[in-house]
């Protein structure tokens, strides 16, 4: 069995809460592992769910570190 949609949405949801919890706050290292979990979790369901293979989120990640440094790495 496959997780439903639903289910990964929600698990979206709980992160967005998360995240508006911190804000723009630091968290401890309980908060880290918290968020880390959660996010880790949620990628996994999609993965499985979707069949997104290292063959494409490998690429996906690399894509995703050029644009973040795009966005956010400029001085």
């Amino acid at each position: 069995m496959r997780p439903t949609s639903t289910k990964i949405i929600e698990d979206i949801n709980r992160i967005i809460n998360a995240v508006r919890i911190a804000g723009d706050n630091a968290l401890d290292d309980d908060g880290k592992k918290a968020m880390s979990d959660m996010i880790a979790f949620t990628c996994y369901e999609l993965r499985r769910k979707y069949e997104l293979t290292s063959q494409y989120f490998f690429i996906a990640e690399c894509n995703a570190q050029r644009k973040y440094g795009e966005e956010y790495d400029k001085e």
